[in-house]
């Protein structure tokens, strides 16, 4: 900005540190002088007090009164045009015309006007009221900010005084100014949609700016206008289908209006009902499609979440909810049900059962349909393994251990009655070794021998007894469970030439067989196959041609080997 001398006032060029008018210094810039000398106790301007109104008189007093107020208007023409003449007036009319320029040629033109101590309070009150026609002005936005700074800074060069003495007129100027640039940004935050930072820079435009008025209309028109905007948003969530987006938008704004300014939107409370009756039609139609595809457990997740977004229970989605869950549960049934009828269909039979277990262990399930599918599972298994077994076993005594052995395998899967019950027949047709079998009772000499028995002929036996005296016997409880006694009657000597022995068989006291006579050295054995069906009581007696075996007869044993109970197989 321009610098003026400080005293004579002349307006100096750029760069001039004297004046080139009265050769002093230029100490300053008028402006500057505006902001550094402004202090809060300048004087200021007073408006002149109302003329009070006398009392009418008689027209002989008025006619009277007349002609003085003609002498006097006479003086004061005379006074007037002698002060019209003076430099303080002179200044005085330029300033309130405006032309601060022409004012201050005059007021630095004039010595006695700025080296007086006390300035002419004619002057002083032109400035203030320059001044504050300035800020005026501004308030009304006939001057910019720019110009009117300018303006008062010219004011402000009528010496250091002029400057003090608009201090509280400056301050009211920036008050202006911040209350323009209140205005101006909350003009900019609503073209922006930022409504509620609009509003709080509305509310602090200055009640004494021309724009006060509409500031405070346009910032109740801000809550509307956001209430507006939230219900803007949340349609165009809807239009998206983001319900949960929506109903937030729409709680967020309530929220804010309610506990920040007091107020609503009515805008928004008559879109809420609206938002959650089309958010339960659409999680309907979701769940429905999703149902149709049997997607039950998404439609399941779509609901369960979405009930929670809702102040009360809806019937409509609480019913579906309960529906959807239900074939869901079924669907997870059927799912482990396929997956373990995979896993039995490729041999792996105890995956196929864990599957079943491990989806009957869950909370929430269809338990009584698994435990259904499980006996289902569990009578299939019994079945194809009893079959198996039946298949090795063939109706053949030989085969009988390999089928219990099937039956073992399937029972160690899953221990089933029906697989046990059927392992326990077929056991029942297992011979029973005597050479193993525990026996009631026993007198005279007589070994178990579970291992080799070597006969006179060479030949190898296993599994029996042997008889060293006369009249021994062995006694054992069938009970009644077997039909057939098969034995090997041998004979085995170390030195005797000669030797006879034979066994008897008794059941329940009666004797039911007796052997041939082995007579060493007889080759080979006599096989015997003697019914015993429904004995209870089986002895066998030795009979001999020596008391004892001894050294002295040669150590001579007679053996009963291989011998075994057999159940009749007509039944098995």
């Amino acid at each position: 900005m321009a610098k003026y001398c400080v005293k004579c006032g002349k307006a100096l060029p750029d760069g001039v540190e004297i004046c080139p008018e009265c050769n002093a210094a230029a100490a300053q810039e008028r402006e500057a002088a505006l902001f550094t000398h402004m202090t809060p106790d300048a004087e200021v301007w007073k408006t002149p007090e109302p003329v009070k109104q006398k009392p009418k008189r008689s027209a002989k007093a008025m006619n009277g009164l007349w002609i003085t107020i003609a002498g006097l208007l006479l003086v004061a023409a005379a006074v007037i045009l002698i002060l019209l003449g003076q430099p303080a007036s002179r200044v005085a009319r330029a300033l309130r015309s405006g032309d601060f320029d022409r004012a201050k040629e005059i007021y630095w033109s004039t010595p006695r006007l700025y080296e007086s101590e006390e300035r002419s309070a004619k002057i002083d009150n032109a400035i203030l009221a320059a001044a504050q026609n300035i800020c005026d002005q501004y308030a009304n936005h006939e001057l910019d900010a720019d110009t009117a700074a300018s303006r008062l800074a010219q004011l402000g060069t009528f010496g250091d005084a002029s400057a003090k003495m608009l201090s509280e007129t400056y301050a009211e100027f920036l008050d202006y100014i911040g209350s323009q640039s209140h205005k101006d940004e909350g003009d900019r935050r609503f073209a922006d949609g930022d409504y509620l930072a609009a509003r709080e820079a509305y509310l602090l435009v200055l009640p004494s700016d021309a724009d006060y008025d509409a500031a405070q209309a346009k910032a109740a028109e801000c809550l509307t206008a956001y209430g507006d905007a939230v219900v803007k948003q949340a349609e165009s969530l809807m239009a998206a289908d983001d319900y949960p987006g929506a109903l937030a938008a729409l709680k967020a704004g309530n929220d804010t209006l309610s506990a920040d300014y007091g107020t609503f939107s009515e805008a928004i409370d008559a879109l809420l009902p609206q938002c959650y009756d089309r958010y339960a039609a659409y999680l309907l139609s979701e769940a429905k499609n999703l149902g149709a595809l049997e997607d039950y457990e998404a439609a399941v997740a779509k609901l369960r979440g979405a009930l929670e977004d809702f102040p009360a229970e809806r019937a409509e989605l609480t019913e579906a909810l309960a529906q959807y869950e239900e074939s869901a549960r079924k669907k997870r049934l059927e799912t482990a049900g396929e997956r373990a009828d995979a896993a039995y269909a490729a041999g792996e039979f105890a995956e196929a059962f864990q599957i079943l277990e491990d989806y009957l262990a869950l909370p929430d399930e269809d338990s009584e349909g698994a435990k259904a599918r499980i006996a289902a599972l569990e009578e299939r298994f019994a079945k194809d393994n009893c079959g198996e077994a039946e298949k090795t076993f063939d109706g053949q005594r030989e085969n009988l251990e390999s089928a219990i052995d099937v039956l073992n395998w399937g029972y160690d899967i899953r221990p089933l009655e029906a697989i046990e019950t059927y392992r326990d027949h077929l056991a029942e047709y297992l011979p029973l070794n005597l050479a193993e079998a525990e026996f009631d009772s026993k007198e005279g000499i007589i070994f178990r021998n579970t291992g080799d028995f070597v006969a006179l002929n060479g030949k190898t036996y296993s599994d029996g007894w042997i008889w060293g005296e006369d009249g021994a016997e062995i006694t054992f409880l069938p009970d009644g469970a077997y039909d057939l006694l098969e034995c090997k009657f041998v004979t085995r000597r170390d030195d005797k030439e000669s030797a006879e022995g034979q066994f008897e068989i008794w059941c329940d006291g009666e004797k039911v067989f007796t052997s041939e006579k082995l007579v060493h050295p007889q080759a080979d054995g006599q096989s015997v196959s003697v019914d015993v069906s429904g004995c209870k009581e089986l002895k066998l007696v030795f009979l001999c041609d020596y008391s004892v075996s001894t050294a002295e007869n040669g150590y001579c044993y007679h053996g009963v080997c291989n011998c075994a109970l057999t159940k009749n197989m007509d039944d098995a």
